[in-house]
């Protein structure tokens, strides 16, 4: 419409707009729910982590034990050494799924009260003694992983000098 010399005009907005801006109430509360679903996998994978941490920090202190107990089989001497002990598996690692043979394991306490037990075995082929040596903790103080992970077995060679 037109009135002399003057014309009125309406600016023209889309339709279905408003002319305030800013979130919805949806928007806010989608974005919050997943704002919430990221914090609790973080959550989550900040207690996997301190979790694997420890059994971490778990089998190194084995591994030490067994590095230990390696170091003072070999301090012995090869006449000391008898053959036999805890049985291998196919791959030549101390095999846990057997029993332990009475005077090749020990069992210690470490770390507050996580009990390890620690098997060896020695065997004699070519005057030359081989020494292998395991440690886990017992099946009481066991963690998640404990199933998933085997003990590394440790093995060291020593020339047998008795039969020479």
């Amino acid at each position: 419409m037109t009135q002399e010399g003057h014309s009125t005009s309406k600016i023209n907005a889309p339709v279905g707009s408003t002319s305030e801006k800013g979130f919805t109430v949806i928007e806010t509360l989608v974005a919050s729910v997943m704002l919430l679903f990221g914090l609790l996998s973080m959550a989550s994978l900040l207690g996997y982590a301190v979790a694997t941490s420890y059994e971490n920090k778990m089998d190194s202190i084995g591994n030490a034990l067994a590095v230990q107990k390696m170091e003072q089989l070999r301090a012995q001497s090869s006449t000391s050494l008898v053959n036999g002990g805890c049985p291998l598996d196919s791959s030549g690692a101390i095999d846990f799924a057997q029993s332990a043979v009475s005077g090749y394991y020990q069992t210690t306490t470490a770390f507050g009260n996580v009990i390890f037990e620690i098997r060896w075995n020695i065997a004699t082929s070519n005057q030359l003694k081989t020494l292998v040596v395991a440690a886990r903790r017992s099946n009481a103080t066991k963690g998640h992983m404990s199933n998933i992970l085997k003990p590394v077995s440790i093995r060291c060679f020593k020339q047998d000098l008795s039969g020479l």
